[in-house]
């Protein structure tokens, strides 16, 4: 009797943890299952906020090709209406730092009674306005003053039913500052390597009907605060090209500036870093 009564006391203690072992394996599939389901459940709202962000993203881009692909657009139709624009001089200037330039320009296309401006400034100071003749159904023509010491910027503008303007562009420098000189430099040492002067070369390339025919060349030679002032002499003259020459006596520390004096007045200081050697 002893015997089955222990038997029986096994069995139920197996059943028993059989029943609790059941419950913890239904606690864990349920929780599995809640934590999965809020797992779904957050991953479905990061996809869709993830795909609400590519869709802005995506409308913002398109938005931006269209506004570049407008302003293209409209650049290549400003630049197609004026076809032809020429800058020339004819006219004796009035002082060495007053050119007058002629411009003239041709369009695609004009209202019949519009009314055209060619504007011009100073680096980005404010625009001058010049009133443009009509020289024939599309062409127009005005006259300009510059100074050869600034550079300008410019603008073709329609005054009618609408306005409208050019692309600003820039006025070429050939046609109104004197032709580039170029300047080559050489040196001399003592025995310690020490400069002790300077020689100077100054090339031009000049045109008949350049307004800018050289006279004189001096070099500005400044020595410990001091200044002295000294001619280039001609060393060649031979068709467009003229050559001058100087040398003096300096260190290393010596800067010079060269004064180009112009037939016409007008007088230009470029500057050379000799400390450059």
């Amino acid at each position: 009797m002893r015997k089955t009564g222990s038997i029986q006391f096994t069995l139920m203690n197996e059943v028993a943890n059989m029943k609790t072992s059941t419950k913890v394996i239904l606690a864990l599939l349920v929780g599995s299952i809640l934590l999965n389901g809020f797992i779904i459940v957050q991953m479905t709202q990061i996809n869709q906020q993830l795909n609400n962000t590519v869709t802005s993203q995506l409308d913002w881009i398109e938005s931006q090709v269209s506004s570049v692909e407008y302003s293209l657009s409209e650049l290549e139709q400003r630049d197609q209406w004026v076809r032809d624009i020429q800058f020339s001089y004819g006219q004796q200037p009035t002082s060495p730092r007053k050119l007058l330039i002629d411009v003239s320009f041709t369009l695609s296309e004009a209202e019949k009674e519009a009314s055209f401006s060619f504007l011009y400034r100073k680096n980005d100071g404010k625009w001058i306005e010049a009133k443009a003749n009509q020289l024939s159904a599309l062409s127009y023509e005005t006259t300009i003053e510059l100074d050869p010491a600034v550079e300008y910027s410019y603008q073709i503008i329609e005054e009618g039913t609408r306005s409208r303007g050019s692309e600003v562009g820039v006025i070429p420098y050939e046609v109104y500052k004197p032709t580039s000189i170029s300047i080559g430099y050489g040196w001399s040492t003592n025995g310690s390597s020490e400069i002790t002067g300077y020689e100077l070369y100054v090339d031009q390339y000049e045109t008949e009907d350049d307004l800018y025919q050289v006279d004189k060349i001096y070099v500005l030679i400044t020595r410990e605060g001091n200044q002295e002032r000294k001619p280039l002499q001609l060393r060649r003259d031979k068709g467009n090209e003229r050559s001058w020459f100087v040398e003096f006596s300096g260190e290393e520390h010596t800067t010079a500036q060269i004064e180009v004096h112009y037939q016409n007045g007008y007088v230009e200081v470029i500057e050379a870093d000799l400390e450059t050697f």
